[in-house]
């Protein structure tokens, strides 16, 4: 496993470090928390479903490795500072925070109501501002004692795109990008020992979908869309497991953009930058097109 020297020589040896790994009761979450286990680490499995979290971190405990489970509602400031004060008293602070944490909505812009908005948005970007806020300070403390650390943002192809019927994702997903280019032009200008990664995850089969924000109104496209994204998830998708060790890996070697699929990322971002040159409208790609409309008729 590579490992990057830090700007003042500290080497990304993470053993005995703690990590905090937001919506880590399944998925990608998950993920990121075995390899932190398998690395060393003393890992916090917080989801909002604490069964979820019990179930992760019971497993990673019963193959030898060090994790406890935390009912945590990212949206909620309060605990999450709590939880950071605790963990500050408890072990000295954090090495590793991962904003994992997120929900996905489908459906027209217009029949999402502003409390479904508010939802998506209170948990996939604010979430993340909390946890920044909260974690970040310590972590730059104990960096310029010796112990460099990282925040893993954790974002998605539709930060470099753009996909219909799931603007609240989207828009949010955008900003943890823009976001995640901010805080390490800033933890750069002023030299701190903190690195930034963004992770954006190809297809991986996890169960995002299940629990999506759905609009209730007249027009049915959200749903194909979700079962189309979620078949592919399905058929397609490398495993959760899999998409952690990746992530651990380049986080430790410091890099900023962590992609599980790299082909697929330079793909997504080289359709990106030519839409954005040619100054064309947005389109669908016709294979997509073709599949809704295939699902629609579908039955």
């Amino acid at each position: 496993m590579k490992s990057k020297e830090g700007n003042n020589g500290m080497e990304a040896d993470w053993t005995g470090g703690v990590a905090v790994v937001t919506g880590a009761g399944s998925g990608i979450g998950a993920g990121i928390a075995r390899a932190a286990a398998a690395a060393g680490m003393i890992v916090v499995v917080t989801d909002l479903a604490i069964e979820r979290a019990e179930t992760v971190a019971g497993e990673i405990n019963a193959s030898g490795g060090s994790a406890r489970a935390v009912k945590l509602d990212v949206t909620d400031e309060a605990a999450v500072r709590t939880l950071a004060e605790k963990l500050h008293e408890g072990h000295g602070g954090v090495r590793l925070l991962v904003n994992n944490a997120g929900i996905m909505n489908f459906g027209p812009s217009w029949e999402m109501g502003m409390a479904q908005w508010r939802e998506v948005l209170d948990v996939n970007l604010i979430g993340v501002l909390h946890g920044i806020s909260a974690f970040v300070p310590r972590m730059v403390e104990r960096g310029r004692a010796g112990t460099r650390g990282a925040v893993v943002n954790v974002a998605s192809l539709a930060s470099i795109s753009a996909l219909p019927m799931s603007a609240a994702y989207v828009m949010s997903k955008h900003a943890v990008l823009a976001l995640s280019e901010c805080l390490s032009l800033e933890l750069a200008l002023e030299e701190l020992p903190v690195d930034i990664s963004v992770v954006l995850p190809g297809v991986v089969d996890t169960g995002i979908y299940d629990d999506s924000v759905m609009s209730r109104g007249k027009v049915d496209t959200g749903g194909r869309i979700r079962s189309l994204l979620q078949g592919m998830s399905t058929q397609y998708g490398m495993s959760p497991d899999e998409a952690g060790r990746i992530i651990f890996e380049k986080v430790q070697a410091r890099e900023f953009w962590v992609a599980t699929d790299p082909d697929l990322t330079r793909q997504t971002l080289t359709g990106r930058a030519d839409f954005l040159l040619g100054q064309q409208p947005p389109q669908l790609p016709p294979a997509m097109v073709d599949s809704l409309r295939g699902i629609g008729t579908a039955g």
